[in-house]
């Protein structure tokens, strides 16, 4: 260990105290790690303060900083604690920190996969100096020098003799020590948990029904509430009775709720409340409220326009130039051989299994809350200006939550709550329905893609043109440029190509979008490996020598964005090593075939193998899913494949069955009815996922196994029958 020694400096504050039972309580706050210090330059600070407690009877309890929506962090986070303080798993307890500017503030959010990027090193830090102060301890009882102590699954043991401590029995003695200057972390052959697969420390409680999740909340004297809205994005109320809804059982209350931002382009839809003693009566309160709505000024939306806008968008120009390398048109222009294709993307839905939702018990001088949001300390600040409340006195839980995705990033359902408990001053449970969910999201944008590219007599691509149009993000954000969150312009085949031009133009509209598990990466997957794919078949190569090809035989590394770089080399690597295990190559009966696609996100990169065959009827049947993923240094392994099995199942159900479809303003789809999600018998029949081994610094596992699924599915079902797959979703061109 004495390989990896790590200095304690100045930005690193480390306190120690006795717990009120004798054991040790180490409150730990680390500025970034070495592998983040140059982005907290740029503003992304991540810290961590959490409190690391020993008891007496050997029991280590750790707070985790990150709201768990599925990623696994509950496990991979305090794997780390684990591994330096050499305590046993089973004696590991891991509790979920609140909201507060002491666990990184603003920064203290499950967003871009970057949950175990940013904590590493800092948790690995907490075990390693909570390791040294046990050992100084146990070397004082016993005389000895302290390089002659070890722990060993939490036992304290020396290499003289045969005597030992457990961890707990010299706690308030490491107490009352100082911070030691330098730690050494070990090196990863060292390593006794990380990299291996490690049981989730709350899979009883999950498997027994006893984890708490947002919607299992109950505190004393609590309502229920929820609101009916019109469909109609941006419509108000201009009148409403609720006398037939307070004459249902248990309905107390029934008020408007004012929106939230622009009524052209609310943030939160303005509607009725229904408070009441119970979620039935609250529903069936909705029922029966009748509302008189001002429809506004998006009744003329529709999916239709969005077709026409989009589509003749991408046969022109660009409204803006995202990226410009050598000279596209003339090469295009001049070429004996060019290809074009056009692509588009719908809207689509978040959908996490726990609907959104948000408890809130507000008194006049203090508020309490318990919230399923990704970004627990941003709303504790809006609660606190919102109640006109100092945030100390003012308290945010993080429950368990059933999926994020990024839905929870949007403070909408926190906002409502909020006006809900300012308006009544009694604790309710604010929730959403699911077709509340579908119809009142904010969705994956809308976009159309034209390619055109050229090639010489060689086979060689020489001329890459990307053009985008689609409903950004960033429309109506200030000081961002529209096309900042729909494009990546130095991702593959990004500068493996000497012209290479992407443009990007706006499809101006009210409805709501936002983030959707590796957005912007989402969409893009499918329309560059879709068309490398297209590429390969028209020039009569391998798809998969194809794309190593294009990725050259040396290996490269490209700046992506500011410090960080995307690797030629890595990404062969998961290319080679899905094909590999895939069998990439064989012969496979008629109907049958094989499609392959690599992606890059957050630092991470991921290849997938589908398998499929489709039938002289047009029925579509997954056989098999073979996946590759480089994300450096793993934590859990097990967590690891959870992730790429769970995103491949996410994003089946995204490219075969879900579209949200606008109608005068209106989203016509509400339940799992209309807005399709895979179904068992649907599935792969096997998914087989295999980790490469690497010396890189682990990067995140949430988000990058989605995007390449919808290419590596289409691109198979081309190489089964021949049909090229451009538009999502695909169950209305194949039988599913």
């Amino acid at each position: 260990m004495s390989k990896n020694l790590q200095t304690i400096g100045r930005r690193d504050f480390i306190k120690v105290s006795a717990l009120t039972t004798g054991g040790l309580l180490l409150g730990i706050q680390f500025s970034c790690s070495n592998s983040t210090k140059d982005k907290a330059a740029k503003g992304i600070l991540h810290r961590l303060n959490a409190y690391l407690s020993i008891n007496t009877n050997g029991k280590v309890e750790i707070y985790n900083p990150v709201p768990e929506i599925g990623q696994g962090v509950r496990t991979a986070l305090p794997m780390l604690v684990a591994e330096e303080l050499n305590v046993a798993w089973q004696n590991i307890i891991v509790k979920q920190a609140d909201a507060s500017e002491a666990y990184g503030g603003y920064d203290q959010s499950a967003a871009g996969s970057n949950s175990v990027r940013f904590y590493w090193e800092p948790m690995r830090k907490a075990g390693a100096v909570a390791r040294e102060l046990l050992l100084q301890a146990a070397a004082a009882q016993w005389q000895l020098q302290e390089k002659v102590c070890y722990i060993e699954d939490g036992i304290i043991k020396n290499h003289l003799n045969s005597k030992e401590l457990g961890i707990g029995d010299v706690a308030q003695q490491a107490s009352t020590y100082k911070i030691p200057e330098n730690v050494s972390l070990k090196t990863p052959n060292e390593f006794k948990f990380i990299g291996k697969s490690v049981k989730n420390p709350d899979i009883h409680e999950i498997l027994s029904g006893k984890a708490v999740f947002g919607l299992d909340v109950r505190i004393p004297n609590m309502l229920y509430a929820s609101m009916e809205k019109s469909t109609t994005y941006g419509a108000t109320v201009l009148s409403f009775d609720a006398s037939d809804a307070l004459k249902v059982p248990g309905v107390k209350y029934a008020f408007k709720v004012s929106l939230h931002g622009i009524p052209e382009r609310p943030f939160c839809r303005e509607g009725v409340s229904v408070v009441g003693d119970s979620v039935w009566s609250v529903l069936q309160g909705r029922k029966a409220l009748k509302i008189t709505w001002d429809l506004g000024a998006n009744t003329k939306e529709s999916t239709q326009r969005l077709h026409e806008i989009g589509n003749r968008l991408v046969e022109k120009k660009g409204e803006a130039v995202v990226k410009n390398m050598g000279n596209v048109y003339s090469d295009l222009n001049t070429s004996k051989n060019t290809l074009e294709a056009t692509y588009h993307l719908p809207f689509i839905a978040h959908i996490p299994m726990e609907t959104v939702n948000c408890t809130i018990d507000l008194k006049d001088d203090s508020c309490e809350i318990w919230s399923t949001t990704q970004v627990p300390f941003a709303d504790l600040n809006f609660l606190s200006n919102f109640f006109e409340l100092p945030i100390e006195r003012v308290k945010l839980h993080v429950t368990r939550i059933g999926g994020g995705f990024g839905r929870r990033l949007g403070p909408d359902f926190t906002i409502e709550a909020a006006k809900i408990a300012k308006e009544l001053k009694q604790p309710i449970q604010y929730f959403w329905t699911r077709e509340d969910d579908i119809r009142f999201d904010a969705y994956r944008p809308f976009s159309y893609h034209k390619l055109m590219a050229a090639w010489d007599n060689d086979l060689k691509i020489t001329s890459w043109l990307h053009r985008q149009s689609g409903t950004s993000r960033y429309a109506f954000r200030p000081n961002k440029e529209p096309f900042e969150s729909e494009f990546f312009p130095n991702n593959f085949p990004a500068n493996l190509i000497a012209n290479f031009r992407q443009e990007y133009s706006l499809i101006v509209s009210n409805i709501n979008r936002s983030l959707i598990r590796a957005p912007g990466n989402n969409a893009l997957a499918f329309v560059v490996e879709s068309f490398i794919d297209e590429l390969a078949h028209k020039t009569g190569q391998d798809p998969l020598l194809f794309r190593l090809n294009m990725l050259s035989m040396e290996d490269k590394e490209f700046s992506f964005e500011a410090n960080s770089t995307i690797s030629t080399k890595r990404m062969k690597g998961v290319l080679k090593l899905a094909a590999e295990k895939a069998a990439w190559g064989k012969q496979l009966a008629d109907g049958r075939g094989m499609g392959i696609a690599g992606y890059f996100t957050f630092d991470t990169y991921v290849s997938h193998v589908a398998d499929v065959s489709v039938d002289e009827t047009g029925n579509l049947t997954i056989h098999k899913f073979t996946s590759a993923i480089d994300c450096g240094q793993v934590l859990n392994k097990d967590g690891v494949i959870a992730q790429i099995e769970g995103a491949i199942m996410d994003g089946l159900s995204a490219t075969l069955f879900q579209e949200i479809t606008i109608s005068q303003g209106s989203t016509n789809e509400g339940n799992f009815n209309n807005y399709g999600v895979l179904k068992m018998s649907q599935s792969p029949i096997d998914i087989n996922a295999y980790i490469v081994e690497g010396n890189y610094p682990p990067t995140g596992v949430g988000e990058p196994p989605y995007p390449p699924v919808a290419p590596a599915l289409c691109n198979a079902i081309f190489a089964a029958c021949g049909k090229r797959i451009r538009k999502l979703p695909i169950e209305n061109q194949l039988k599913i």
